[in-house]
């Protein structure tokens, strides 16, 4: 270590430098085999995200959030950098890195999910290995500071086939119940059949699809709303109020879309059926826009009056 006097006399201490061999090092074991393995992911994950039908596709900004979360801890991420440069100098402390043995582990698992072609376990392995290089690279005190991000990560691992499949069905069953229940409030005669309504006025059938029982809606709600809440770094109790509540606007919202659509069936059944396969999107996306407005009204509030009280209580 290197030792520099100042003009008050005071002894200053500089820590030692890494040389750009080493650290270049240090990353190629890491970020080369990660990016060779990442391309088996995008592949596979491309048909299980986009796939028709998939209700899935909010898988996919789930990388984006997690990077919005690492982002907003920037400050405490360069804070703890500096207070671990200056107490630890040494770069190989057990405080500022770690070894490669997560990484390791990470690509054994991909090896794994390649041979068995099994998708969820190929993205649960590209997390142990993005875990074991932060790990690597910076320490456990830096990995605490990721814990948020990285947890919301394992958002993007997908779901049992098998059990992901049973909830959609309940989904289709449920919203053609509520379909039916809203229609007749209205005055509109209905006959439901498990998850299919038929508008007896019209003689107009709507089966629902997994694209039309509001499933994918919700599944992007919460999945936006925990995003929202990790960035707020709202408490939990007031985060799981806020869940519930997301869900609840979320089961209104696709029931407002399902009853619009009868409404239009009762009225044009053509038009319906042209809403129901090629212009499904656009009432998706206004619904989904419609819930994270009324979410993001309500959190604001919500999570306004936690700092309000807290401000009293200091």
């Amino acid at each position: 270590m290197t030792t520099i006097v100042t003009s008050d006399t005071t002894p200053a201490t500089v820590p030692p430098t890494i040389k750009f061999s080493q650290l270049l090092r240090r990353w190629v074991w890491v970020l080369f085999p990660f990016f060779i393995l990442l391309g088996f992911l995008l592949r596979s994950g491309a048909g299980l995200w986009f796939g028709e039908g998939s209700q899935l596709f909010f898988q996919v900004c789930v990388p984006a959030g997690a990077a919005l979360l690492a982002w907003s801890r920037r400050d405490e991420w360069n804070r703890t950098h500096e207070e671990l440069t200056t107490l630890f100098p040494n770069p190989k402390d057990a405080r500022r890195s770690g070894n490669i043995v997560f990484v390791i582990v990470g690509g054994a698992l991909l090896l794994m999910s390649q041979i068995g072609a099994m998708p969820p376990l190929m993205i649960f392995s590209i997390w142990v290995m993005v875990v074991g290089a932060i790990w690597y690279l910076f320490g456990p005190f830096l990995l605490r500071v990721m814990l948020t991000p990285l947890a919301f990560l394992l958002l993007a691992i997908p779901p049992p086939i098998g059990l992901f499949s049973g909830i959609v069905q309940k989904f289709q069953v449920i919203s053609a119940s509520m379909m039916g229940s809203t229609l007749g409030l209205i005055g509109i005669k209905t006959r439901i059949q498990g998850a299919i309504v038929v508008i007896q006025d019209a003689g107009h059938t709507i089966f629902i699809y997994p694209t039309l029982s509001g499933v994918g809606i919700f599944c992007f709600v919460l999945v936006s709303t925990i995003c929202y809440l990790g960035w707020r770094r709202s408490p939990f109790l007031r985060g799981l109020v806020v869940l519930v509540v997301a869900a609840f606007v979320t089961f209104l919202g696709n029931a407002l879309r399902l009853t619009l659509l009868g409404i239009i069936a009762r009225i044009t059944p053509d038009f319906a059926k042209l809403l129901e396969n090629q212009l499904l999107f656009i009432p998706t996306i206004l619904t989904t826009y419609l819930c994270l407005l009324v979410i993001h009204a309500f959190c604001k509030k919500f999570l306004r009056s936690h700092i309000r009280n807290q401000e009293i209580v200091v």
